[in-house]
């Protein structure tokens, strides 16, 4: 069965199916993507400066990952992602739960655990993997948030996903640009290879 590339809102997706439902391993990272941040700038300067607002410079986030690879369709599916890409604007999952949901209220509401993130009014891109299995292809939807009380917020997706539950995993998605024109490879035991990919956020798009 053909390998599919997933896309959303008009942009490829890091994440490849089967041609059907099921992830390939492959695209899943070793382990949950890493943010850290890689430029600290003042939003909006000091009290006597005067900024135009497209020339302000927010916050900078890297996200990376590693890839393990055993095949060489594997192989050349990421190198071949990795090469259309490297100009171009792309969506990456957390592949975490960014959401603990407390509460399914319908197909397009949730009720979820506040964390140290302040969720109320911001928009996110999100993918559903409704029966909280990775290796199941996700949904891709766009979601807003309000304050609930405080303890939880609400997250409304702009259209349904069936079968949602507590366990549902949502992982925010993230619209970012390759980091470098390089990545790094290396052995993994027999017939493995590694690689690792270095991704630079785009805030004020995903946003």
């Amino acid at each position: 069965m053909a390998i599919t590339r997933g896309t959303y809102g008009g942009r490829a997706v890091l994440l490849y199916t089967d041609g059907s439902t099921s992830v390939e391993s492959f695209c899943i990272p070793l382990a949950a993507m890493s943010r850290k941040i890689i430029n600290n700038y003042q939003l909006v300067g000091y009290a006597w400066e005067t900024r135009a607002h497209d020339s302000i410079k927010k916050t900078q986030y890297e996200l990376d990952a590693s890839y393990v690879l055993q095949t060489g369709e594997e192989r050349k599916v990421l190198m071949d992602f990795w090469s259309d890409m490297t100009f171009a604007k792309f969506y990456i999952p957390s592949w975490k739960k960014d959401y603990n949901i407390t509460t399914v209220n319908s197909t397009t509401s949730l009720d979820i655990s506040r964390s140290y993130i302040e969720l109320t009014g911001v928009t996110r891109h999100v993918a559903v993997f409704a029966d909280g299995n990775l290796t199941t292809a996700p949904s891709y939807r766009k979601i807003t948030s309000s304050n609930v009380d405080a303890t939880t917020d609400r997250i409304v997706l702009d259209s349904a996903v069936t079968s949602m539950t507590t366990s549902t995993v949502i992982c925010n998605l993230f619209l970012v640009n390759m980091l470098s024109d390089d990545f790094t490879i290396s052995n993994f035991g027999k017939n493995k290879t590694v690689v690792s990919l270095n991704f630079i956020e785009d805030q004020r798009a995903t946003l």
